[in-house]
């Protein structure tokens, strides 16, 4: 029997704050706040006023403001975020202008993007935020924001249909921090070695490769969700390290997720007798060479992959000696907390064991945050690791762990035991 869940949710945040748009913006204005957003620091706040501007000629549907990180909380008010018409601009031919500024948490990072709902809907209080089935379809139909910069789009399949639809993001990131040094998006990134292996009966996983330039590989980033971050959050937008290879997996259906993810004897024999010797071989085949040590292997992942990568660098440090653990869903499988509690009693590593762990959490993650928390502290005590754990100003997604992975990363690398 499943016993009652031992760590408390944190409180949703507030709706934020609207502030009323001002009247004296022009066309130019219009135009260049839906090329850039406009962000404004507040003075004495933790929070800034996000603006933004969007055209619209449909007029039978209003144009509703998705941040992520704070939307995914408050999808039974959408009204709260929509925008307004901008009357003082008068007649701007077949385009009607539609302005909102918000506060938002200042340093946040999220995915935005704009949602068109049915007026009928508005006018009925039947909002699809109140239908979480809805709200998904709603979700899968976001356009941009803002028009420039990075546009992530994200394709959506569903179980026994044909559908593939692709919801189109920007990410915003750190807003209004202006401090934080951020990553520029690479004018290209090359392409993917791929590959299918069935690892076991019923369960085929696709897997991608990537070999960096150099000739002598140091290092193995291996990455759950693979195809989160190979095609719809592509890591490599943003970073292309010179000597480190990066292989990506996932089950090629979707829905098989949580039993992968979930089962770490699975995932163990997986890598160890068909991704990794398909990478191994391939790189060698391009004349790279390829470490064999386990302190040259990261395996990395958020949510249920941030189970599978603190059960990976816990049982099989023979893989991986290196961590990077996001947002981790240690309740899983029945709230019994069983792999939390195995790190609990192993405080002392074994002779010969250094591992290197870079571990994080969501400020709204809420419903994940106190076990991780609680991770936070078996990790500090860990006799046989390096950890350093943090809170990041974000939410459950791949847009935060994104910024996680390439700065864990760099964090182990500069970390590691090298044996």
């Amino acid at each position: 029997m499943t016993k009652p869940d031992r760590f408390s949710t944190l409180e949703i945040p507030e709706l934020p704050k609207r502030t009323p748009t001002p009247a004296g913006f022009t066309l130019e204005d219009l135009l260049r706040i839906r090329e850039a957003p406009r962000i404004e620091l507040l003075e004495d706040s933790e929070q800034v006023q996000l603006t933004i501007a969007y055209p619209s000629r449909k007029s039978t549907s209003t144009p509703i403001l998705f941040i992520d990180v704070l939307t995914h909380f408050h999808r039974e008010h959408l009204e709260h975020y929509a925008l307004e018409k901008y009357t003082p601009l008068g007649d701007t031919g077949d385009d009607v202008w539609h302005v909102v500024t918000i506060d938002i948490p200042k340093g946040l990072t999220s995915m935005v993007g704009i949602l068109n709902i049915p007026n009928t809907c508005l006018e009925n209080g039947k909002l699809p935020g109140a239908d979480r089935e809805a709200y998904r379809r709603l979700r899968e139909t976001a356009e941009p924001a803002w028009t420039s910069g990075e546009i992530l789009s994200i394709g959506t399949k569903r179980e026994g249909t044909l559908t593939n639809r692709t919801a189109r993001f920007n990410p915003l990131y750190d807003a209004g921090n202006h401090e934080a040094a951020g990553y520029s998006v690479a004018e290209s990134r090359p392409l993917l070695h791929q590959a299918q292996m069935e690892v076991a009966k019923g369960l085929t996983l696709n897997a991608w490769l990537y070999l960096p330039p150099d000739e002598k590989i140091a290092d193995v980033l291996l990455v759950t969700d693979g195809e989160v971050y190979a095609e719809e959050v592509p890591l490599l937008n943003l970073y292309q390290p010179h000597d480190s290879a990066i292989v990506y997996f996932s089950p090629e259906e979707a829905s098989l997720r949580g039993d992968f993810l979930g089962d770490i004897e699975l995932i163990a024999s997986s890598l160890k007798n068909y991704v990794l010797p398909w990478a191994k071989a391939l790189a060698e085949q391009k004349g790279k060479v390829w470490p064999v040590d386990g302190s040259d292997y990261i395996i990395a992942g958020g949510s249920l992959g941030g189970y599978a990568a603190a059960g990976i660098v816990l049982i099989h440090p023979e893989i991986a000696l290196n961590a990077i653990v996001q947002s981790a869903a240690l309740w899983w499988p029945d709230r019994q907390y069983w792999l939390l509690e195995s790190w609990q009693e192993h405080i002392e590593a074994p002779d010969g064991i250094h591992r290197a762990i870079f571990h994080e959490y969501g400020r709204y993650d809420i419903r994940l945050s106190q076990e991780n928390v609680e991770l936070a502290n078996v990790l500090s005590q860990e006799s046989g690791a390096t950890s350093t754990s943090r809170e990041y100003n974000g939410g459950h997604n791949y847009l935060s762990w994104r910024q996680g992975l390439i700065e864990g990363h760099n964090w182990i690398l500069n970390s590691r035991h090298q044996g």
